[in-house]
C-alpha cells in the first residue's frame, strides 16, 4: 500500500530528510537499471570496437553518476553530523 511521504514531516529539517530518503529510494533502482543497460550494451557489442567503446563509456558514466550521487549523500550526512557536534540548531531537531 502506498503511503504519503509528507505525513511524517516536522519542520524544514524533516522535509530535507524526507527529500534525501525519497531521492535514495528513486535513485538506487534507476542506477541498477542503468548498470543492467550497460551490461546489455557489452553483450550486444559482440566484439565490435565502436560498440565496445560506447558500452565502456556508458558504464563509466553510470558508475561516475552513482559515485556523485553517494558522495553528495555522504557530504550531507557529514555536514549534518558536524553541525550537530557544534550544537547548531537551524530548524528544529534533526
Amino acid at each position: 500500500m502506498l503511503q504519503n511521504p509528507l505525513n511524517n514531516i516536522t519542520g524544514f529539517c524533516g522535509f530535507i530528510k524526507q527529500l534525501f530518503l525519497s531521492a535514495g529510494a528513486l535513485g538506487v533502482p534507476i542506477a541498477v537499471l542503468f548498470l543492467v543497460y550497460a551490461g546489455f550494451l557489452f553483450v550486444w557489442a559482440r566484439g565490435r570496437p565502436e560498440a565496445l567503446t560506447k558500452a565502456k563509456n556508458n558504464l563509466f558514466y553510470t558508475l561516475f553518476g552513482i559515485a556523485i550521487f553517494f558522495a553528495a549523500w555522504m557530504l550531507a550526512l557529514a555536514i549534518a553530523a558536524t553541525l550537530a557536534q557544534f550544537g547548531v540548531n537551524i530548524a528544529g531537531k534533526c
